[in-house]
């Protein structure tokens, strides 16, 4: 195959193949995290079953032509792939990939685990025809147990992890009180996180044995030992976990203020004792704040609602920004609270060049979230947008496997490959007007040096 672009300069993972048969987030995340390191991804979607997250949040709030090439979560997700389709409900589809399987490193699938058995793709198949390939599944509760064929989410993995039951005030505190899920399916990225260190210990295993393994990740259970502390306190002591809301154990103050503003939020952490002293200065040492019992932790703790009810009201009548700046001049853990569209704009990830710019035929110039680490001697970095719907099916199946024009055009016409989505299958529809408007970020929000950093001008 032709050169990728923008891979120059040595990658860490510049050698790896990856075949990705899986769709939305835990398990296309991973894969995400490799390609960023340099590895060569081949995603796989299929005419009648495009990935779901090519119909979430479009740019300008238009899904334009409906294949879902202007969906941002999959600009995001997919950024660095490649992109193929092949219907693997069809026999010919099924041989295609098995041709794939002796030509790559990982597999990744999400399928409920009696699919690709049907297919005649399992691990067994993969392992016979290329012992050394690695092959991981990830399922919402793995796959065997009773549990084994149900099909969850990041959001189901949460709460029969026992996350959910953690996070939400205490009882008695109106709506939010009782078990409440996170802002988003958080069990998806922490599966995902799991699923790369597992596939690159998995292949370190493969280079010294040339055997391959097949690693079963249950979302659950990544998402249990995500609380580990929690269950080994229940383990221990026998004593139930308590909902705590914004409270720590330890630490007090420490929670989310309201602001001047429309739902506007600062957090603060008072860390220590010396924390503590810093922000009794910041404050102008009010009578309340110099009681000799608030010097300690114990003493805080032990008064950790009437604190948040003073400190609720000082930063009451304050702008966010002002509050978490001058905390943290003194020395103060605080931040604001920020929206998506004021992540975009943050001061601390523009200084560092977190979001990059990532130009795509269908969705434009558009900024992505980076990668969150470096590294000196092959760093990681997106070098190319993520793909149309099947973009480089003539690269992967004419030039990888070799099959000629003619070929390509019977597998057109049989739909085995595919342009475009089946018209049955019908995407989200975009946000209401109000929503998007809402959370929209417009060029005109970024002043001009943002803007160059961020490649949307010369």
């Amino acid at each position: 195959m032709s050169a990728r672009p923008g891979l120059e300069a040595p990658r860490s993972l510049g050698n790896l193949r990856v075949l990705e048969l899986a769709t939305h987030w835990a398990a296309p995340h991973p894969v995400r995290l490799l390609s960023d390191l340099g590895a060569e991804v081949i995603k796989l979607e299929a005419r009648p079953r495009p990935d779901l997250i090519r119909g979430m949040v479009y740019a300008e709030n238009d899904p334009g032509d409906g294949l879902g090439n202007r969906a941002g979560y999959f600009h995001e997700g997919a950024r660095n792939k490649l992109g193929i389709t092949i219907d693997l409900t069809k026999p010919t589809g099924q041989e295609l990939c098995r041709r794939l399987y002796r030509l790559v490193d990982v597999v990744v699938e999400n399928f409920t685990p009696r699919v690709l058995t049907g297919f005649g793709l399992d691990f067994p198949v993969l392992h016979r025809l290329n012992p050394a390939a690695v092959m991981l599944s990830n399922t919402a509760f793995g796959r065997t147990g009773p549990y084994g064929d149900y099909t969850g989410y990041g959001a189901t993995a949460e709460a029969m992890g026992g996350l959910a039951s953690l996070t939400g005030y205490p009882e008695g505190r109106g709506t939010y009180s009782g078990p409440r899920k996170v802002g988003f399916h958080y069990g998806d990225p922490v599966a995902g996180v799991f699923n790369a260190a597992a596939i690159l210990l998995a292949l370190r295993h493969a280079r010294r044995t040339g055997r391959g393994q097949h690693i079963d990740m249950s979302m659950a259970e990544a998402v249990t030992a995500s609380v580990g502390e929690i269950v080994l306190d229940y383990q221990f002591t026998g004593r139930e976990p308590q909902r705590r809301g914004n409270a720590h154990p330890q630490m007090a103050p420490h929670g989310c203020y309201p602001c001047r503003g429309d739902d506007c939020w600062v957090v603060i952490a008072v860390t220590s004792d010396a924390a503590w002293q810093r922000l009794v200065k910041v404050l102008g040492a009010p009578d309340w704040a110099r009681s000799e019992a608030l010097a300690t932790a114990a003493g805080r703790l032990a008064a950790r609602e009437e604190l948040d009810r003073h400190l609720s009201a000082w930063t009451g009548g304050q702008d966010r920004w002002d509050v978490a700046r001058k905390l943290q001049a003194a020395g103060v853990a605080a931040g604001p609270v920020l929206t998506n569209k004021e992540v975009l704009l943050d001061p601390h990830l523009k200084e560092r060049g977190f979001f990059t710019p990532v130009d795509h035929p269908d969705g434009g110039l558009r900024p992505v979230p980076g990668v969150p680490y470096r590294m000196s001697r092959t760093p990681p970095r997106v070098f190319r947008p993520a793909p149309s719907f099947g973009e480089h099916n003539n690269l992967i199946l004419g030039e990888l496997l070799g099959l000629t024009a003619g070929e390509l055009e019977r597998l057109a016409a049989e739909e085995v490959i595919s342009q475009a989505p089946s018209p049955e299958y019908k995407f989200s529809p975009p946000f209401p007007l109000e929503d998007w408007q809402r959370a929209a970020v417009h060029i005109r929000d970024l002043d001009p040096d943002h803007r160059k950093l961020l490649g949307l001008e010369d």
